[in-house]
């Protein structure tokens, strides 16, 4: 999926599944030895206003809150799975109708960046037939300003179309987000966005 599209459901109950992989880098070439990371994938849920309604990441599941409308399968802590290594299932049919914005950040934890990882990327696919939507590469440097934990924001989902933002998140410039195809331009709704993640990871 590139660009502004709608998404295209293969499934009447709109699953939707939103999945981040990594591999373990090698300590050095021809190693048997790998130093592993621990990446999260992460999201906000935001209503039209831009007011942050819930937060949901590896170490706040919030299942019972929202049983059968999303599942996270849980923090895996060093990459290197046959498939994704931490998922986000959505029954979006399902969600409650204020949520008009869903903001997916993958974290980092540790003294690291994204370059020192092998092969971490997200993937967007139908939650049914699991076609794919969207593959972005995390590859860009990251920083680690002010004391806050690096994060990628990868895409963000708007009722329901789409469009990846590639790039470290404290450097995306120009804005780019998933937006209706009606609308004729981007907007800056996502400068709105990234005040509210820089408080929830600020804290």
């Amino acid at each position: 999926m590139s660009g502004i599209d709608y998404i295209e459901f293969d499934n009447p109950q709109q699953n939707f599944l939103a999945g981040l992989g990594w591999e373990a880098k090698p300590v050095k070439k021809g190693s048997f030895f790998s130093e592993s990371h621990d990446l999260d994938l992460c999201c906000c849920m935001m209503s039209k206003e831009f007011n942050l309604i819930d937060f949901i990441s590896p170490t706040d599941l919030k299942k019972k809150d929202y049983q059968f409308q999303i599942l996270h399968t849980g923090d895996h802590k060093t990459g290197n799975s046959p498939g994704e290594d931490e998922e986000l299932h959505f029954n979006l049919r399902k969600l409650a109708p204020e949520i008009f914005y869903i903001v997916f950040i993958v974290r980092i934890k540790g003294d690291t960046s994204f370059q020192d990882i092998e092969k971490s990327y997200c993937i967007y696919m139908d939650g049914g037939s699991y076609r794919s939507f969207l593959k972005t590469e995390i590859n860009e440097p990251s920083q680690n300003e002010g004391g806050q934990k690096i994060q990628y924001v990868s895409a963000v989902l708007k009722r329901w179309t789409g469009k990846s933002l590639d790039g470290d998140f404290w450097s995306l410039n120009p804005i780019e987000k998933f937006i209706p195809a009606t609308e004729n331009k981007i907007e800056s709704d996502f400068l709105e966005i990234k005040p509210i993640i820089e408080g929830i990871y600020g804290q």
